[in-house]
C-alpha cells in the first residue's frame, strides 16, 4: 500500500509538472509578442521627449531674416493686387447740355449699368456694376470747368471697390463715344499774335526819339587870327 501511495504521489508531481510546462508554452508566444512591441517602444532610434534633439529650438538671425523678406514681400504683392479708391477724372472741351445724354446713354446702353438716381441739373448719376459676380456700386459727375479762358466739361467717375484702371478704360470708352457722336472736341485756341511796333518806337540801333540832332557843321572856328 505505501508503495501504490508512492506512486499516486509521484504521478500527481509529474502531471502538476507537466501543467506548468504546458502553461508556460502556452503563455509563451504572447509574452514573446509582449516583449517585442516593448522592444519596438524602447528601440535605440526611436526619439525620447526627453531627448535635446525633440525640444523646440528658436530660429537663428538667418532664419528670422528670411521670414521678415518673405512676410514683406508678401505685403507688398497684396498692396499692388488690392482694389483702390480713388476717382478717376477726364476733362474734355464739350458743351456740358450736350454730353449729359450721351453719358447717360452710354453707361446704360454700353456698359450695361443698373441707374438708381440721377439729377441732370446737378450733373451727377449713381449706378450699380455688376463684375465677378458682385454688385459694385459706382457715379459720375458732370461739372463744367474754367480753364485759360475756356469752357470745358470734366467727367469724374469712381467705382467703389474696384481697381482705377477700371474707371480708366470706361473714360477712354466714354470719349470714343463722345467723338463718334458729337465729333472732336473744340481745338485749344492759337495764341494771339504780338503787337505790330508803334510808329515813334525807337530803332534798336537808331538814336532816341528826345536827343538833339548832331551838328553837321564842322569843328568852331576861333574868332581870333
Amino acid at each position: 500500500m505505501a508503495r501504490t501511495a508512492g506512486a499516486t504521489g509521484a504521478s500527481r508531481e509529474v502531471e502538476e509538472i507537466a501543467d506548468t510546462r504546458a502553461g508556460a508554452g502556452a503563455a509563451g508566444p504572447e509574452a514573446a509578442r509582449a516583449g517585442h512591441r516593448m522592444g519596438k517602444k524602447l528601440a535605440p532610434g526611436a526619439p525620447s521627449p526627453d531627448d535635446p534633439s525633440m525640444q523646440y529650438r528658436s530660429p537663428d538671425r538667418s532664419s528670422r531674416g528670411w521670414l521678415a523678406r518673405l512676410a514683406l514681400g508678401l505685403a507688398v504683392v497684396a498692396g499692388l493686387t488690392a482694389p483702390a479708391s480713388a476717382r478717376s477724372e477726364k476733362t474734355l472741351a464739350y458743351p456740358r447740355d450736350q454730353v449729359w445724354p450721351t453719358a447717360v446713354r452710354f453707361l446704360v446702353v454700353d456698359e450695361h449699368v443698373k441707374v438708381t438716381e440721377r439729377d441732370a441739373e446737378a450733373g451727377y448719376l449713381l449706378f450699380e456694376l455688376r463684375d465677378d459676380g458682385k454688385t459694385f456700386r459706382g457715379s459720375l459727375e458732370v461739372m463744367t470747368v474754367v480753364r485759360d479762358g475756356r469752357t470745358l466739361v470734366r467727367f469724374v467717375l469712381q467705382i467703389a471697390d474696384r481697381p482705377s484702371w477700371l474707371e480708366l478704360a470706361m473714360l477712354a470708352r466714354l470719349e470714343a463715344k463722345l467723338r463718334a457722336e458729337l465729333g472732336s472736341p473744340a481745338p485749344a485756341p492759337s495764341p494771339p499774335a504780338p503787337e505790330p511796333p508803334r510808329k515813334d518806337a525807337p530803332r534798336p540801333d537808331g538814336p532816341a526819339p528826345d536827343a538833339p540832332p548832331p551838328d553837321d557843321h564842322g569843328p568852331p572856328i576861333s574868332p581870333t587870327p
